[in-house]
């Protein structure tokens, strides 16, 4: 996901910052497409501080992940910790890092990827689901803390999507090329002219995927600033 969302990203000739573990997988990616490559864990705070500290950022896209199988009766403290580390308190850290900019600048679109997972329970993932409902409530509480700014916040919530995380799972879904890219970073002002009526409106994208859209009215949140990007 992180693969497509990039791609998209460079084709519009934008500045992307690549944030991920795989150093060699990242560099292969930088390589190609010319991203500026981060390899951190997203675990390590103080190396992820020192990454993204400084940059101009305006559009901010949390698309990493991990998962465990099983419920939380089966669960290890390792489980735990991993999926909220990764989940979770890094989407904490690189919001409280980033958006301060952002707010400075008066411009900036933060993007979301959690999952219907965050919304909808069903068997199994138990912690998952935990961080990805975390994660569909942080995205409400940013626009509350940026109201009046020209901040957006769209949260998608995808369906079941052939990333990593489902190729190491089952045999059904091979596991893909995806260089692993974590966290994308734009330097690129745009700007959104669309005019909505609701806060947080949910809008079904494809057969199992969701998109919750900032949509206050521009009167409220003048020149807000969005992508174009649509998943696959």
């Amino acid at each position: 996901m992180g693969e497509a969302i990039t791609r998209r990203f460079v084709e519009k000739g934008w500045t992307v910052h690549a944030v991920a573990r795989d150093a060699s997988s990242l560099q292969k990616f930088a390589d190609e497409l010319g991203v500026v490559p981060h390899a951190v864990d997203l675990r390590d705070l103080a190396a992820l501080t020192a990454a993204v500290s400084g940059l101009e950022v305006d559009v901010f896209v949390n698309c990493a992940g991990v998962s465990r199988q099983g419920n939380i009766l089966g669960s290890t403290p390792d489980d735990l910790d991993s999926l909220v580390d990764v989940n979770l308190r890094a989407v904490l850290h690189l919001t409280r890092i980033l958006l301060p900019g952002m707010v400075e600048r008066d411009r900036g679109h933060i993007i979301n990827i959690s999952s219907i997972a965050g919304i909808y329970n069903f068997f199994g993932h138990t912690a998952y689901h935990a961080t990805k409902a975390a994660v569909h409530q942080l995205s409400r509480q940013i626009r509350n803390d940026t109201v009046g700014r020209r901040i957006r916040v769209t949260e998608i919530c995808p369906g079941r999507v052939e990333t990593e995380i489902f190729g190491r799972k089952s045999r059904r879904y091979p596991r893909g090329s995806a260089a692993g890219v974590g966290h994308l970073l734009r330097g690129v002002r745009v700007a959104d002219h669309r005019r909505h009526r609701r806060v947080g409106r949910l809008r079904r994208l494809g057969p199992a995927a969701h998109e919750r859209v900032d949509d206050r009215d521009p009167a409220d949140v003048p020149g807000a600033g969005r992508s174009h990007l649509r998943p696959a």
